[in-house]
């Protein structure tokens, strides 16, 4: 499933104490906040609504939706929850700080009886040259992972360059939370306006003479922008329906 949406720093409860990003790494210049929501819990049943301060932020976001970021959120400390959509009852409570000129995203994560937000600042560094990107692990049931880029030319699949996003150790379960670098863009590098990438997840098995190839989808990128790729559903086929199986998400965050 390959869709295209345009892409919050939020201190949730379960980490115990308030945590506010205070480093200057976002270079925006709006005076309020900016903030996206992300549904990556594949088996909720329903759309799923942010609220701040008892006020709606986004509503009816389903699995695979992303909002485009909303740039009126007055700076300052919330009380937020995420509900499903029609209800006010919280899934997840937790209080959120709000810092000016800054750019965030919420994930919604893991299964649905245990959803959780995972937040993430956007480093939007410019480049001229480049396309930027960012790779999540968003599969409740996943396993450890290596995960490779290829880039590849217009329909001919000649292997341009291979991009490792992470060539050092596996990739786990929402794993940005502990290494803040995964929720880094990082620069993909071809000049061309207009490529595609085929993105393969390897399986990381020490009894396998190689690796094995997981899964593979090509995605257009256009040079400059800023993109957040996110391993969605589950790896356990029998309990996923077709929306919810095993697949890459794309957003586009460039603001």
């Amino acid at each position: 499933m390959t869709r295209f949406r345009k892409g919050l720093f939020v201190v949730a409860a379960l980490l115990t104490s308030v945590l506010a990003i205070q480093c200057s790494k976002t270079h925006v210049t709006a005076a309020n906040s900016s903030v996206m929501l992300i549904n990556a819990s594949p088996d909720a049943p329903t759309g799923i609504t942010l609220w701040g301060n008892g006020d709606s932020i986004f509503s009816n976001v389903n699995f695979g939706d992303s909002t485009a970021y909303a740039h009126n959120l007055i700076t300052g400390t919330y009380g937020m929850k995420l509900t499903k959509t029609g209800q006010t009852d919280s899934l997840f409570s937790f209080i959120a700080t709000w810092l000016p000129a800054r750019y965030y995203s919420i994930f919604a994560v893991d299964s649905f009886y245990k959803i959780r937000p995972s937040i993430i600042e956007d480093d939007f560094r410019p480049d001229s040259i480049y396309a930027r990107a960012r790779v999540l692990y968003l599969c409740p049931d996943g396993r450890p992972l290596n995960i490779y880029f290829r880039v590849l030319s217009d329909t001919s699949d000649k292997k341009i360059d291979t991009i490792i996003i992470n060539p050092s150790q596996a990739r786990v379960f929402n794993d940005q939370n502990i290494t803040n670098a995964f929720g880094n863009f990082t620069t993909l590098k071809t000049k061309r306006d207009s490529v595609e990438i085929l993105a393969s997840l390897y399986h990381i098995d020490t009894t396998a003479i190689k690796d094995t190839v997981i899964i593979k989808q090509k995605f257009p990128i256009t040079r400059t922008h800023f993109y957040t790729f996110y391993l969605a559903g589950f790896f356990d086929s029998t309990r996923a329906t077709a929306a919810q199986k095993l697949h890459l998400e794309l957003i586009d965050n460039t603001p």
